[in-house]
């Protein structure tokens, strides 16, 4: 069975600040102890790591009694965007390469949100590893079972995924 050590990024709104200095990848790698996290300092262990099991952020909420997010292809075209952006030029951060922020990718599109938030993983295991782990911080819970988005965009370029959530002309 192939490990990873997986990576998250911490829940970034609009109106957050930055979020520090980005975490720059050699290549996205395979080794280390399985399922473990690395969210700022913390460590996070996965303890379904190795499991085939569906995940997804709509399973997610509905397992916590929330709604479905219906799929945007406009944020799935932002996610995509962020996801190419950091797997070409090796970087992990909510910071583009271009400096721009969650907000401005979303401006960019078209997307004129009240509400937009967004999670990172550098993971091995696809959506629902990352869901997986994106359950075991507060922050990245958050973004998934947030009550004032009704969207979401999901891409995945090589070992990055990224998620955005957001709600459309309020």
């Amino acid at each position: 069975m192939r490990t990873a050590v997986l990576l998250l990024g911490l829940l970034m709104t609009a109106a957050c600040a930055p979020v520090g200095s980005p975490i720059v990848v050699p290549e996205p790698t395979v080794g280390g102890q399985t399922g473990v996290a690395i969210a700022g300092d913390a460590k996070f262990r996965d303890p379904d790591a190795g499991r085939t099991r569906a995940g997804s952020v709509n399973a997610y909420r509905a397992e916590r009694g929330r709604p479905p997010l219906r799929r945007s292809a406009v944020l799935d075209r932002i996610a995509a965007g962020h996801a190419t952006d950091m797997a070409r030029n090796r970087f992990f951060n909510h910071t583009g390469s271009d400096g721009s922020r969650v907000g401005d990718r979303a401006r960019r599109q078209g997307y004129a949100f009240c509400q937009i938030s967004e999670n990172l993983a550098l993971a091995e295991g696809g959506e629902a590893a990352a869901v997986r782990l994106w359950s075991t911080s507060a922050g990245h819970r958050r973004t998934m079972l947030r009550r004032d988005v009704d969207e979401y965009g999901l891409a995945q370029r090589g070992a990055y995924l990224v998620l955005v959530t957001g709600r459309d002309g309020c």
